[in-house]
């Protein structure tokens, strides 16, 4: 599905020197036109990042605990993971937890805390919510995030370029008509935007709140946005 959007900006551009055209005449004018053309279509890649966070009084007591847990669940989420899809260890960290003296007096150590957080990128929409049940499951009480993209961006640019500079060329040809100008060549093409994709994310608060309904997922669509700034040659 494509869903474009447009925005022009149009300027008269007067440059510094002459262009010679073909019915004998010179003209030192152009039209500067900006357009801005997107593409949209459905993801086909989606990334997940979620882990588990232990406490207790000794920071090799947390990390054994977290170890265990985090096993179980690399073990759960691997299980339905299809070829070509990634796990990868995103963060690991042990900190102290302290408790404040409420008389003024130095903070002390009560316990330490554990993170291990995994980036799971797969590319089979459905089992996105699957794999985030089993997950949790398993033990996980962190999901951080998520993301939808497409594996191969160009395409999906490519078509916005397209679109970006049909709309540019169409609002070009228009002001000419309406100043009685010609557009005779084009004489500089610029291009930008944002990334290639812009990919649709999620913040996921900690975990199911309970039962067991399967967790809704909706992947929607991702979006690639690009501006052309053209300046065409003219005459009269």
């Amino acid at each position: 599905m494509l869903r474009r959007a447009f925005v022009a900006l149009v300027s008269l551009a007067t440059f510094g020197c002459a262009h010679h055209h073909g019915h004998g005449g010179s003209d030192d004018r152009g039209i500067r036109v900006s357009a801005q053309g997107r593409a949209s279509a459905a993801p086909d890649e989606a990334s997940i990042v979620l882990g588990v966070r232990t406490d207790a009084p000794t920071a090799a007591a947390a990390a054994a605990d977290n170890a265990r847990k985090q096993q179980a669940i690399l073990a759960a989420v691997k299980s339905v993971l299809p070829a070509g899809s990634m796990v990868q260890t995103q963060g690991y960290n042990i900190s102290p937890v302290f408790a404040h003296d409420q008389h003024g007096g130095a903070p002390r150590i009560t316990g330490y805390q554990v993170s291990n957080t995994v980036h799971i990128r797969l590319h089979e929409m459905s089992l996105v919510g699957k794999v985030i049940d089993l997950a949790i499951g398993a033990g996980a009480n962190e999901v951080q995030g998520l993301s939808f993209g497409v594996k191969d961006p160009g395409p999906l640019r490519a078509r916005a370029v397209e679109d970006a500079a049909r709309r540019a060329r169409a609002e070009a040809e228009l002001l000419a008509r309406s100043l009685g100008l010609v557009i005779t060549g084009i004489k500089l093409v610029e291009i930008g935007g944002p990334p290639a994709v812009m990919p649709f994310e999620k913040s996921m608060a900690l975990a199911r709140v309970g039962g067991d309904a399967a967790t809704p997922i909706e992947s929607g669509e991702v979006e690639s946005s690009v501006q052309v700034t053209v300046t065409f040659d003219t005459s009269r």
